[in-house]
């Protein structure tokens, strides 16, 4: 059984992502999606992104984009859905136009978690989701 907390979150999550946050050339962080959506820090956000087996599939887009810390690329990050594309989240960030200064991604260009709280709430909930 999954708990309703980590429901709320992974709803929450494709909520924001079918919204296009962050868009191309953004980021954002595990932890401003964890606040925006349950309004802590969700160690959640992570699990349900990095998870191997049933790979998430609207999560997977938006994967890269979602750093931890103050910008820092994920230690271990690797594409689920693609596992042949060897990529770091930096290589495909800069693909993107995302520059980085020692190590972290360049702060302008991050969508804070008041950014993506507001547009949690005006997204439309998905059909199977109550309004």
């Amino acid at each position: 059984m999954v708990a309703k907390e980590e429901t709320e979150l992974v709803r929450g999550m494709h909520r924001i992502f079918m919204a296009g946050l962050p868009g191309y050339g953004h980021w954002t962080t595990d932890g401003d999606l964890g606040l925006a959506i349950t309004g802590t820090k969700s160690q959640g956000v992570s699990a349900h992104i990095a998870r191997e087996k049933n790979p998430c599939l609207v999560c997977h887009e938006f994967a890269h984009r979602v750093l931890v810390g103050e910008g820092e690329q994920k230690p271990n990050y690797r594409r689920t859905v693609d596992p042949t594309d060897m990529r770091t989240q930096r290589q495909q960030l800069e693909e993107e136009g995302v520059t980085f200064f020692g190590g972290l991604a360049d702060r302008r260009l991050r969508v804070s978690n008041r950014m993506l709280r507001e547009a949690l709430k005006a997204a439309s909930p998905p059909p199977s989701e109550p309004a």
